[in-house]
């Protein structure tokens, strides 16, 4: 069976061209057909989310389940029913949530620190906070300056190498970035919203690559794999980035084993500060042939409003 797709546009000149591509099907659908379908797929996966909120919540009936003091502790709710327009907010807030998460992918991606921060970090929080396996940098200020100052320092210094070592690459600020490649894509979102729809969680798997010029010019490459625990602050209606955590568990030279992590020491071109000002108690421990796997940060669980001791930063 064959379905063809043809898309018709006019040229300047009035001329008709089509475009026709061929998959295993019997159909036959215009342009604007096929982009009403990517809009029905849309529909339907917020549907489902929808259906599965339905479920859930009808298997609580059936099944209900006392509440105890370490439920209470731990801010989580058996207590009622959802309506179908707060359905509806719940199928759109895990929607616009992942999306926020795609764009720190990409802006991590493009280098872009500083414009991150001021348009998907949260801006009127003051506890937003930044952090590693051993620890955090809490506040806006020591964000900021950890986060968008550091990595900004760190791509000067690496144009400054390059350009010393080859003078057809300007020491310009157009320039700052010249070869990094920092590719740190996420997955296995699990992400919960409070029943009060103003905070939420999430955790992602992420496994990446990056490349940077090294304090002698030579390219030094890494690869990472962890994951990332994320708190959420809706502010004006919008999903902001609250408390970012992100904890390695393999993290190598390219031309190592992965069980070598960094032997000898990765030696970065500017020297990261980790004087972090809240430390990780214990400090995250990455994988070793000697230890346990870890398990955090741990998927979150339903919670009706936010309470600290529910929070990634910590």
């Amino acid at each position: 069976m064959i379905m063809e797709i043809t898309l018709k546009r006019e040229s300047d000149t009035g001329k008709q061209h089509s475009l026709q591509e061929t998959f295993s099907r019997g159909y036959h659908l215009t342009g604007e057909q096929f982009y009403m379908s990517g809009i029905l797929n849309r529909l339907l996966l917020a549907l489902v989310i929808i259906l599965s909120s339905l479920n859930w919540a009808q298997a609580k009936e059936l099944n209900p389940v006392q509440s105890n003091a370490s439920d209470k502790e731990q801010g989580k709710t058996l207590s009622r029913e959802l309506t179908d327009s707060e359905k509806l907010q719940r199928a759109l807030d895990y929607m616009e949530i992942q999306n926020v998460m795609a764009k720190h992918v990409y802006y991590f991606n493009a280098q872009k620190q500083w414009e991150e921060l001021d348009t998907i970090w949260a801006q009127n929080a003051p506890d937003i906070a930044y952090g590693h396996n051993d620890g955090f940098k809490v506040g806006r200020e020591a964000v900021r300056e950890y986060y968008g100052g550091m990595n900004e320092r760190q791509r000067k210094k690496k144009l400054e190498i390059m350009s010393s070592l080859y003078p057809d690459i300007k020491n310009i600020k157009a320039n700052e970035g010249i070869g990094d490649l920092v590719m740190m894509p996420v997955s296995t979102p699990c992400i919960e919203i409070a029943a009060d729809g103003k905070t939420a969680k999430g955790v992602w798997f992420s496994n990446g690559m990056n490349t940077e010029v090294g304090p002698d010019g030579k390219p030094v490459v890494f690869v990472f794999w962890g994951k990332f625990g994320v708190d959420f602050i809706k502010e004006d209606g919008k999903w902001k980035i609250w408390h970012f955590s992100g904890l390695g568990d393999i993290m190598y030279r390219l031309e190592q084993s992965w069980v070598d992590k960094f032997n000898p020491v990765l030696e970065r071109t500017v020297p990261e500060d980790e004087n972090w000002n809240v430390l990780k108690n214990p400090p995250y421990q990455a994988y070793t042939p000697r230890t346990l796997p870890q398990y955090d940060p741990k998927p979150p669980e339903p919670y009706e409003t936010w309470d600290d001791s529910i929070s990634y930063l910590k």
